[in-house]
Parts: C-alpha cells; structure tokens; sequence
C-alpha cells in the first residue's frame, strides 16, 4: 500500500507519497524514479550504553581484531588494552558491539575544536588511565560553525550513546580540554584511526525503528533537489514528523532528504534501511514543530493505492529509451541534413563545372551555326 498525497498547490504540481511500512519502502527504494527525492528524519535516542545490534554496527571487535594487516600496532592487544575489563565481558558473552561515529560532549557544549585524529576514550588521565566508556565512541566532530552543514549527516545506532554524529572527511578533531591524554595512548589513537580509515568502517545508514516512514516527492522533468519549492519541502518535512513515533513527541526535528539515486542499499542491510553514496548530496531543513494545519491539508488529500511499483518503474524505463532512440535518429537526420548541405555548398564553391564539355561551344559548332561575328557579339552581351 502506498500513501499519496498533493502539496500545497500555489506550489505547482507536485506529488507526495509514502509507504505503509518498510516492506512497501523497500519496493520504492527498489523501483524509484530518476526525479523522486527521499526525505526522512534522525532523530536522538536517550540511551546509553554500547551499539549491541549486529544489523546497525560499523565493525564487529572481534572482526576488527582479526582483520587488521595495515597497522604497525598489534589491533588486537590495542583494543584489549583501550576496552579493559569490559574485554572479558565481550569475549564472555560473545556480544556482537560496534565502533560508532559519534558528535561528542565538547561540540555539544559549544567548545571550538581543533583538528586530531579519532579518539577512543573519554576518560584518560596521565599514566594510570581509567577507561570509563572506553571504544564506545570515535569521536569525529566538525568545528561548531559547520555543525548545521554535518547535521544533515547524523545517523543514530539502536541502543547507543546519545549524540551520534558523522564527520565528512573522517578526520576527527581534538579539542583543549583533551590535552591530558598521554603519549602511550595516542600511539594506540594514531593505529586505530589508521584502522578505521584503511579498513572503511564508516559508513552512514537509515535505521528503521529509530525513524518515520521514508517520504518521497516526485519532481517535474528536468528539476533538481535544488528547485524544491520551500513550501513543498516543508509539507514534506511536517509529513516526515507526523509519521515518525519518536519525531511526533519531541520538538526541533532534523529532517534530511536527497535525490533517490543517492539512496544505497546492499545485502547486509535489513528491510527499509538505507545509506547515502554521497553523504555531500544529503541535506537538512530543521523542523521546529508540529504544524497541524499543514498536517491536516496533506491528509485531506490522501489516496491509497496498490500500485505494481516494478511494472511503472519498467514502463519509465521503457519510454525514455524510447525517447533516447528517437533522439538518435533525430540527431542522425539533422546530420545527415548538415553534411548534404556541406556537400552543396562545397561544390557551388568549386569550378569542376565551369569546364563541362557538353557546355562548351568549338569554332566549328560557330561555322556550323552560320552566325556573322555580328551576331555572336550580339549573342555575347
């Protein structure tokens, strides 16, 4: 079942619509249009804790333990010492945990950072370290001042720490208050920031359960993300909010949306998850509240339909190499116009003609013709 609904229509023509759940959502990523935009919220999960689901983890430890044959460092020994006695309780429960890209404390408090390398603790003190949280977060925060441009690249892991965040060129910044982690420390900081980046552990996603039914807008031919009426992106955002369970109940929503070819889906995702090959062309518009008014006129507008996703896809398909066929035929008569053109134009210049016996009068064809030198001069002029 898919939801379709009409934007405001001082906007222009324009079509909104959803799935039912993320079954339909799959079949809309699957069989989306070139001029369909996704529009959909991350939100922020209170919880803290460790990254416990194997389907919405960056690595597995013991994977990252394994794996490793860059790194000068043994990965093994340096995630062991980092994670402390919650190693033995990993190993133990044979817990699935995760690395986790995370917007630190210091940003959120507005601390103007400088630039580092990932951090794998937040708690280190001198010689005698006392690893509190230790690999449950990477932090990979952007100065305060590009915050509104990374926003639009947070994504949010089931059960992890609150205030995840993506940083766009991986290079993880160091702030002032950090200054007393210790030489021993950043060497292991130094390998597993090289680990993390040789081995590209990072990735962005969509988790389901964490946010609203994905929102699409269909554009009109030719048109760009870039055109997006400010209007028409805001039903889509109050569409986006009214439909999330968590983004409905909390205020100053962040929802991002990006063309659908940029939607990236592989095999190792579960139904309706999602990530971005281009986290660049992913962008963010701030909702503030529930505006009911808004709400109220797209759903007066909603129409339910089964549609065969795969055979519309297939009929688009079918019609622009159609359109592509008859643009090469035309492009191949309009050339094969401007080459006879060329070819009567070439020869008008040329005096191949000007000497065509068949043309040409001899002495005797003026015997013969029994005209008076009078005559031929008369003939002449």
């Amino acid at each position: 079942m898919v939801f379709y609904f009409k934007a405001r229509p001082e906007a222009g023509d324009y079509t909104i619509f959803m799935g039912l759940d993320k079954y339909e959502n799959e079949e809309l990523i699957k069989f989306g249009f070139p001029e369909d935009i996704c529009v959909d919220s991350f939100l922020f999960y209170e919880q803290s804790g460790i990254c416990t689901d194997s389907n919405t983890i960056f690595a597995d430890y013991c994977n990252l333990a394994d794996s490793v044959t860059k790194l000068m460092w043994d990965i093994t020994e340096i995630v062991r010492e980092v994670w402390g006695s919650n190693w033995a309780n990993h190993i133990q429960l044979e817990a699935s945990e995760g690395i986790v890209i995370m917007w630190d404390k210091w940003e959120c408090d507005g601390e103007i950072s400088s630039v580092g390398m990932y951090s794998v603790s937040n708690s280190c003190t001198g010689k005698n370290q006392d690893f509190s949280r230790h690999l449950n977060r990477v932090y990979a925060p952007n100065d305060i001042h590009e915050g509104e441009e990374t926003w639009g690249k947070l994504v949010l892991l089931g059960g992890c720490v609150k205030d995840l965040g993506y940083s766009t060129d991986f290079n993880t910044l160091r702030h002032p208050s950090e200054k007393k982690i210790c030489n021993r420390i950043n060497k292991a900081v130094t390998a597993f920031s090289g680990f993390i980046e040789d081995m590209e552990l990072v990735d962005l996603f969509h988790v389901d359960k964490m946010s609203s039914a994905h929102v699409y807008l269909r554009l009109n031919k030719g048109q760009t993300f870039d055109d997006i009426p400010e209007g028409v992106l805001e039903d889509c955002a109050q569409l986006v909010k009214a439909n999330s369970i968590q983004g409905n109940k909390v205020n100053n929503v962040d929802v991002v949306y990006t063309p659908w070819q940029n939607l990236k889906k592989t095999a190792s995702m579960d139904v309706g998850q999602v990530s971005f090959h281009n986290p660049k062309m992913v962008r963010t518009v701030r909702v503030e509240k529930r505006i009911n008014e808004i709400v109220n006129r797209l759903n007066r507008t909603k129409v339910e339909r089964k549609p065969d996703l795969k055979a519309e896809r297939e009929a688009v398909n079918a019609a622009e190499r159609a359109e592509r066929k008859q643009q090469l035929r035309e492009k191949k008569r309009r050339e094969d116009m401007d080459r006879l053109e060329k070819e009567r134009q070439a020869e008008m210049r040329s005096y191949k003609n000007l000497m065509v016996a068949d043309k040409m009068t001899s002495n005797k064809d003026v015997a013969s013709a029994n005209k008076s030198l009078q005559e031929m001069e008369e003939d002449f002029m």
